[in-house]
């Protein structure tokens, strides 16, 4: 599995690095620098699974931006706390769109993956 981190800081540092152990893993950071780690979101284009570890005043800017490089095949999600600020801000109905189009990428991903991801039999009613 290909694996992206935007942000690292401490809880996107933590993910960078145990991550690595297992997975192909690259980041992106204004403020670090090294192997792997990046300045720009075109490297994340081929990644299956992005985790976003900004802060919170600057989560949706980020998401904002990597709908500029990102597909359906990308799965994002976030470290933040909050979700109800994420999912308010002018994306009703971009999220219900991409809804189906990640429980499509999900049943995908377990029968491709199905020791990594039975635990998302039940969630998908499989």
């Amino acid at each position: 599995m290909k694996i992206g981190i935007i942000g690292l800081g401490l809880i996107g540092g933590s993910l960078f690095k145990d991550l690595n152990k297992k997975y192909d893993v690259i980041a992106v950071s204004q403020s670090q620098n090294g192997d792997k780690i990046f300045k720009t979101y075109d490297v994340l284009k081929d990644r299956d699974l992005i985790f976003v570890c900004t802060p919170m005043n600057k989560t949706l800017a980020v998401l904002d931006e990597l709908e500029n490089y990102l597909s359906a095949e990308n799965v994002v999600t976030d470290v933040c706390s909050l979700k109800k600020f994420v999912s308010d801000a002018k994306r009703r109905e971009k999220l219900t769109q991409l809804q189906n189009e990640y429980i499509n990428f999900l049943e995908d991903l377990t029968k491709k993956y199905p020791l990594q991801f039975y635990h998302f039999y039940d969630f998908l009613g499989a």
